[in-house]
């Protein structure tokens, strides 16, 4: 989506730019292995087009502000519900690190609004730069009162397990 939104932002500044290749859309059978792959390189295509220009347009550098705080390197894998993890020191002996918190994060922006909370970009404050999560904050009280706890711990349990390449793994999870 967010591609499409600069997509659309481009062509809308420099319609002369409308010509560059852009992935169509898909609707049906969207997840098969090669389409996914088709469309990396596709969208990658699109960006290096887009990158060449000089001036560089003013829209690409908002998206890949935004991009560029998205780590690479976290480790997708871990999933970590606040307990006290147990980790090897440089020493070989084990450490134990206290429980992670909401507190443990630095709010960078609001990435969107919802119904029954909010998405934040947020920053682990011992983190590298680089390193950033979003972070669904849920109104426990609405979810209740609209009978959507069932869907929520569903959401849960499909962001722990999933394994996608356009889909966030859930990191971390913890109620305040």
């Amino acid at each position: 989506q967010e591609f499409r939104f600069l997509r659309s932002e481009i062509k809308r500044t420099y319609p002369q730019l409308a010509a560059l290749t852009f992935p169509s859309k898909q609707w049906f059978f969207n997840l098969s292995g090669s389409l996914i792959k088709y469309r990396q390189v596709m969208l990658g295509k699109y960006l290096n087009e887009i990158i060449l220009l000089d001036p560089q347009p003013l829209e690409l550098t908002i998206f890949l502000e935004v991009i560029g705080h998205v780590s690479m390197n976290t480790n997708r894998d871990s999933l970590h519900s606040g307990q006290s993890l147990m980790r090897a020191s440089s020493t070989g002996a084990l450490e134990i690190s206290q429980p992670t918190s909401v507190h443990d994060f630095k709010l960078i922006k609001v990435l969107g609004k919802g119904s029954f909370g909010k998405v934040f970009l947020v920053r682990p404050l011992n983190a590298y730069a680089n390193e950033v999560y979003a972070m669904k904050v849920l109104r426990k009280k609405e979810v209740v009162k609209r009978h959507q706890v069932e869907h929520t711990r569903t959401e849960r349990w499909i962001l722990e397990n999933i394994d996608h390449p356009y889909i966030l793994k859930l990191k971390y999870s913890f109620q305040t």
